[in-house]
């Protein structure tokens, strides 16, 4: 008789344990649903994946992003991320250049707003409308200081010279 207690007791103890288990899952996907639906309402409520008539995504008003923006757009030119710090009144520290760094190379990533003309230089896409690489000609002044070329005096090549070639043999 005290086997099949121990038995009985065993079984409902198995039972129990699955019962809270399920129910221990049901609460993890009740949990992370529930945050999803607060990550949408954030979204919605700070105008996040909204775009204005450019089609440029629309800032939070007063995030560091938006401000960086701003100051670059009044600078009118990329500049290093510690000038954006300082530009928007932030302090310049470590874990504010990899913060907005990495906030702002999200941006570059995805051809968004930012550009990255070099290392830790943020720009504005908006500053990168050149003209054709066909269209562009060199300066009036170019090669005016170039260095002149420099002469070997005769009979110290490192190759024996023919006297037989003469300008016109060498294709320029």
């Amino acid at each position: 008789m005290g086997t099949d207690i121990r038995d009985i007791l065993e079984r409902r103890i198995a039972k129990k344990r699955q019962e809270v288990g399920d129910l221990e899952t049901k609460v993890r996907e009740a949990t992370a649903y529930l945050q999803a639906l607060e990550d949408t309402f954030v979204l919605l409520k700070t105008g996040g994946g909204e775009e204005d008539d450019d089609g440029e995504p629309v800032f939070r008003h007063g995030s560091d992003v938006a401000k960086a923006r701003d100051f670059l757009r009044r600078t009118g030119k990329p500049l290093h991320i510690s000038e954006i710090l300082e530009g928007i009144g932030k302090k310049n520290d470590k874990k504010a250049r990899v913060s907005l760094g990495s906030t702002l190379a999200g941006y570059v990533r995805k051809e968004l707003v930012f550009t990255r003309p070099g290392p830790n230089i943020f720009g504005l896409t908006e500053f990168t409308t050149q003209p054709d690489q066909q269209d562009q000609e060199p300066p009036d002044d170019f090669g005016a200081n170039a260095p002149a070329p420099s002469v070997v005096p005769s009979g110290q090549f490192d190759h024996p010279f023919d006297p037989g070639i003469s300008d016109e043999d060498v294709p320029f």
